[in-house]
């Protein structure tokens, strides 16, 4: 993200608020599930 904000004519503050905002809610998404009962099958713990 940072080669592409730095080749282009990218906003750099726009790109990294956009970054972060997608992080929180991928993050609160996980959290929503975890909190539902929703269990993640990790593949390489499960041999």
């Amino acid at each position: 993200m940072l080669l592409v904000a730095a080749t282009t004519g990218v906003d750099q503050p726009a790109m990294a608020i956009s970054a972060l905002v997608g992080y929180l809610v991928l993050l609160t998404w996980e959290t929503v599930a975890v909190s539902k009962g929703a269990e993640k099958e990790l593949e390489w713990s499960s041999n």
